[in-house]
């Protein structure tokens, strides 16, 4: 199947389950229908539908978090020691 999603596809209110994986479509699937029917319904459904997801942070984004930390964490560490570097310099010159 093709067409954009949920635009092509009848009303979702009553529907139960869905799943639209292994299909292509396009278009943005809201945080609530993924809620609703479980990120496995739209699995691989097409490379230009984009699935919007909150709450929890996924295990991706968690790994992201902590890159930022230890990224910023390194460079004070390398601010302290060039700093103390300076310091020592200007206090001892030789």
């Amino acid at each position: 199947m093709a067409g954009r999603f949920p635009d092509d596809l009848p009303p979702l209110d009553g529907l139960v389950s869905v799943n639209i994986s292994h299909n292509n479509f396009s278009g943005t699937v809201p945080a609530a229908a993924v809620r609703r029917f479980g990120q496995s319904a739209f699995f691989q459904a097409g490379n230009a539908l984009q699935v919007i997801e909150d709450g929890a942070p996924s295990s991706g984004k968690k790994r992201n978090r902590a890159v930022v930390i230890a990224l910023i964490s390194a460079g004070a560490a390398v601010t302290a020691a060039a700093l103390a570097f300076v310091t020592w310099f200007q206090t001892y010159p030789t």
